[in-house]
């Protein structure tokens, strides 16, 4: 009898025990790849040891919606300051497999390129929060991805109340890096990247927190994934000036 009941326990542990943390990343490319449609939104927070020792931070803001083979609309957002105006940044796909680059503080030029310059161009310091789109679109984004983390350890840790694997380790940058997975869809919830770096030629370090609610295949319809440029910033939507007409009289 207590030979049975040891067996039944150990079988239990079996099934219950945790799997590495290479086989979660494994699961997380795999979700991504298969994936018809996602959308998320999110914050990115920026923080640093300024020269002087204290921790400063900023936030910004970011949504995407995804469609394959290549349609999307990402928008990222510098709040307001007591110094400063709201920036936008917003990318989508245009024709010819190109893609238009839009912001409210040059709103006369959309710049249309290639999905990675294009991209680069609404980053800037958000480059992190792209991070999902680097496992939905690989072959076009390069960089660092939220699975390429090595030497790594797995732990259990909530977020939002959802429960997640958390995976810290170092990044294919040299960077230390921790991506937090969520056990039921394998879709990342939060990603911290973290470097050294130099301040006015003093040593700080760099963190980049990325929280992500994200959605994978829901119903994205066509205002999902289009960007109307505003009336004020049209003038190179089509890809040439207009030409304003002279009134006659």
């Amino acid at each position: 009898m207590t030979a049975i009941i040891l067996g039944l326990w150990f079988t239990a542990r079996q099934v219950t025990q945790d799997p590495s943390p290479g086989d979660v990343l494994s699961q997380v490319n795999q979700t991504y790849t298969n994936l018809d449609s996602y959308m998320d939104w999110g914050t990115v927070t920026f923080s640093y040891r300024s020269a002087t020792g204290e921790r400063r931070g900023d936030v910004r803001l970011f949504n995407t919606s995804f469609q394959r083979p290549n349609k999307l609309k990402y928008e990222f957002i510098e709040p307001a300051s007591e110094s400063a105006k709201e920036k936008r940044w917003v990318t989508w796909t245009a024709s010819r497999g190109n893609y238009a680059t839009w912001t409210n503080w040059s709103p006369h030029e959309v710049n249309r390129t290639a999905l990675q310059k294009s991209l680069f161009r609404t980053w800037g310091m958000s480059e992190a929060c792209g991070l999902p789109l680097k496992l939905l679109a690989p072959w076009a984004l390069s960089g660092p991805r939220p699975t390429g983390i090595y030497n790594s350890v797995l732990q259990h840790e909530d977020v939002n109340g959802h429960p997640c694997w958390r995976i810290d380790g170092v990044c294919e940058d040299g960077a230390h890096a921790a991506v937090w997975v969520d056990t039921h869809t394998s879709l990342v919830l939060r990603y911290r990247h973290a470097v050294d770096a130099k301040l006015d030629g003093k040593p700080t370090n760099e963190i980049y927190t990325v929280e992500l609610h994200p959605t994978g295949n829901p119903h994205l319809g066509t205002s999902d994934l289009r960007f109307n440029v505003p009336e004020s910033g049209s003038s190179h939507h089509s890809g040439h000036k207009k030409k304003r007409r002279r009134r006659r009289g």
